[in-house]
């Protein structure tokens, strides 16, 4: 195995847990929170006339009936319902922390001064040309050389785009 092949199978470890632990917390939160607000709103929506002490003790039993036994098929849906909002929430977090990653990246780069990349030499992102036109073989400016300088930032244009 590569070293490559060996980041990516650690990348895609971290980003499998990382969705599952969404998953997860969704599913809990769905249990814990939707389903009982859910049991309390419905309750209210047929008893409005309800004095607030009589609210509050109607909103405890409702929320303590919704983990009843006779309430878990129920339950499996707001399960279902929380798992996939989870799972929303880790593909957004996944994403947010790709997006970091690139920026600090980005920002290591920027940081770089000129004198730097001079003193590093040439590397995938940096190449030197004596000139742009200047031909120092002919002593004079030649325009052949700017189709040649072209096609070296596009390529590197193009290269920058697909790494970033």
């Amino acid at each position: 195995m590569t070293h490559t092949e060996g980041s990516r199978e650690h990348t895609f470890q971290v980003i499998s847990a990382d969705l599952a632990i969404h998953i997860l917390a969704g599913a809990i939160v769905g249990v814990l929170v939707l389903h009982p607000v859910t049991m309390v709103v419905y309750y209210f929506e047929f008893h409005q006339d309800l004095s607030p002490y009589e609210a509050l003790e109607m909103a405890t039993a409702r929320t303590a009936r919704a983990f009843s036994p006779h309430m878990w098929p129920m339950t499996s849906v707001f399960v279902v319902i929380g798992g996939m909002l989870g799972l929303g929430s880790g593909v957004y977090s996944v994403a947010i922390a790709r997006k970091m990653l690139l920026v600090s990246q980005l920002d290591r780069r920027l940081a770089t001064t000129i004198e730097l990349l001079i003193r590093s030499g040439e590397t995938e992102f940096v190449e030197f040309k004596s000139s742009l036109r200047w031909d120092h073989e002919l002593n004079k400016c030649n325009k052949s050389l700017e189709v040649a300088i072209i096609k070296t930032i596009a390529g590197f244009l193009i290269t920058m785009e697909v790494t970033c």
